[in-house]
């Protein structure tokens, strides 16, 4: 009796001690390193063709186009695991291409009336299959190919009422996705097109063009 209750407290150590060397080979650390950038790509919920869109659905989204990544050492592969931008804005202009409403003109700057959701980190996972999602994932987040390599924006997210907040705020303010939308109805439903300059900490410039959409009050 004693004997088989010896064998059963070794095994129940057995267990116990795979188990946990089990988990320590799942768990895979918060932060798996950084990234530099190449450029933007510039995103929105409307086309030409669609129906009026209100201004206060219109979602303008602004993403890193990633060059490099440069992974810590102890980066655990088979998971998801969040980056960091290693570069950084310095400066963001949105200018209207066209008459917005009474207080902003034609070639005149929007940064006043675009609030700003920032999203703080990055997901990076290398390797998924080619067929992966390629499609918004809604309020957590976009998923895109850039060279190989699949990235997902996720929360957290910080959020300010508009871009000159962001930029005086968010310090430092690294180089990730940003979502923009409109705070103030233009006059009457227009035809709406956006010009985005973005200046990096380390003076690379980078123009993007939206197409154009409808959008009413």
């Amino acid at each position: 009796m004693r004997l088989k209750l010896i064998y059963t407290i070794f095994f129940i150590l057995i267990v116990v001690f795979l188990f946990n060397k089990c988990r320590q080979l799942d768990v895979c650390p918060s932060d798996a390193g950084y990234f530099n950038i190449k450029g933007f790509e510039l995103k929105h919920n409307a086309s030409e063709e669609d129906t009026i869109l209100s201004f206060f659905d219109f979602q303008i989204i602004i993403n890193p186009l990633l060059s490099e990544v440069f992974l810590n050492e102890n980066y655990c592969r088979i998971h998801q695991n969040t980056v960091k931008s290693i570069d950084y804005f310095k400066i963001i202009n949105v200018t209207t291409l066209n008459y917005y409403n009474s207080g902003h003109n034609a070639n005149e700057s929007l940064n006043n009336i675009l609030s700003v959701k920032y999203y703080v980190l990055h997901i990076y996972n290398k390797g998924l299959p080619e067929d992966a999602n390629f499609s918004p994932t809604g309020e957590t987040g976009i998923n895109y190919y850039i060279d190989s390599l699949y990235v997902k924006n996720i929360y957290p997210i910080n959020q300010y009422d508009n871009i000159s907040l962001f930029l005086t705020e968010e310090k430092p303010s690294r180089a990730h996705r940003l979502d923009l939308r409109l705070t103030e109805p233009p006059d009457s439903a227009t035809i709406f097109q956006l010009k985005i300059d973005i200046e990096l900490l380390d003076d690379r410039n980078f123009e993007l063009i939206s197409s154009p959409v409808y959008i009413k009050p």
